[in-house]
């Protein structure tokens, strides 16, 4: 299966389709997800809390970023 995917895959969008660059970099996905820190004064003033009031969350949370590029 890895030989046929590879033998038909080709880009999508080309260069000036709009999302398909980040800065020089062909985006090929972007995917994240929030962490849960452990509850601690230095992590609260780095990363925050989701939310506000009554529907804050109850640790700090970090929110990582991931983007696979192309060539």
């Amino acid at each position: 299966m890895a030989e046929v995917f590879e033998g038909v895959v080709q880009p999508v969008g080309g260069m000036f389709t709009w999302g398909v660059m980040l800065r020089d970099w062909r985006v090929l996905a972007i995917d994240g997800f929030d962490a849960d820190l452990p509850d601690t004064d230095a992590n609260a003033a780095e990363f925050g809390y989701a939310g506000s009031g009554e529907n804050r969350s109850g640790y700090p949370r970090a929110r990582v970023a991931a983007i696979h590029r192309g060539p």
